[in-house]
Order: C-alpha cells, then sequence, then structure tokens
C-alpha cells in the first residue's frame, strides 16, 4: 500500500512540476513580448524625435533666413528709397529666395511624412498579422492614406 501511495505523490508531484513549468514558459513568454514591445515602442518615439528635430531645425532655419532676408532688403530700401527699379529688383530676388526656402521645407517636411509613413506602415503589417487569416482588409483606409501621401512626397 506504501508502494501505491507514493507512486500517486510521485504522479501527483510531476503533474504539479509539469503544470508550473507550464505557467513559467508562459509568465517569460509573456515578458518576453512585454520587453520586445517596449524596445520597438523605444526605438519608434527616438525615431519620432529625431524627426521632429529635423523637422524644427529646417523650419527654424527658414524662418531666421526669411528674418535676414528682410531686415536686408528693408536696409536696401531706405538706403535708397526713390531708387524703385534697384528697390523692386532686389524685392524679387528676395521672394524668389524665399519661395526657393519655402519649397526646400515643403520637401523636407513631404521627406519625414514619408519615411514616418513606411515606418507606421510596417507597425501595421506587423499588429495586424493575426488578423490576416480573418480573410478582410483591416488597412485598406490606412493604404489610401498612405498612398495619397506618398505621391505627394515625390
Amino acid at each position: 500500500m506504501t508502494k501505491t501511495t507514493a507512486k500517486k505523490t510521485e504522479a501527483k508531484d510531476t503533474v504539479k512540476e509539469s503544470v508550473k513549468d507550464t505557467v513559467k514558459n508562459t509568465m517569460d513568454s509573456y515578458f518576453d513580448g512585454l520587453a520586445d514591445s517596449s524596445e520597438k515602442f523605444a526605438v519608434s518615439v527616438s525615431n519620432a524625435r529625431a524627426r521632429n528635430t529635423r523637422i524644427m531645425d529646417k523650419f527654424i532655419e527658414t524662418v531666421e533666413n526669411g528674418q535676414k532676408d528682410m531686415l536686408e532688403l528693408s536696409r536696401a530700401i531706405a538706403a535708397a528709397p526713390t531708387d524703385y527699379k534697384a528697390n523692386l529688383q532686389l524685392a524679387m530676388e528676395t521672394m524668389n529666395r524665399r519661395q526657393e526656402c519655402a519649397l526646400e521645407f515643403g520637401k523636407t517636411l513631404y521627406r519625414e511624412q514619408t519615411e514616418m509613413t513606411s515606418e507606421a506602415s510596417e507597425r501595421a503589417k506587423e499588429l495586424f498579422a493575426p488578423f490576416k487569416a480573418a480573410d478582410f482588409d483591416w488597412t485598406a483606409r490606412y493604404k489610401q492614406m498612405t498612398a495619397f501621401w506618398a505621391q505627394s512626397a515625390k
């Protein structure tokens, strides 16, 4: 009788250890998933921060150059207010430079938007991968939006 009881106790202990191992593996994979998601989030935040810095740097540069151009134009006009031809020519040159800077800023903005769209698309693919088998295009609206912006950025 003690042999049977010992076998039952061993079987129960084996089942308990198996359950503990299963729970441990489940918890480990859960926390591994959290750690992986946390790392991806940190990278995404870092990329967004760098992107915003590039955009703001370009914006500030554009504003500073605009102020300098307008100050130079104002000085030139104040120095010779009756020289209409020279003043008009300076004004046109200044406006051309300002338009060029605005265009360059727009290109930077669209380039960064395109990069962000690509990154968001990759994240969306990862996020919606489990739903792929559902035979429903969850990202149709998102694809339309990215197609619109991608064409504008070129």
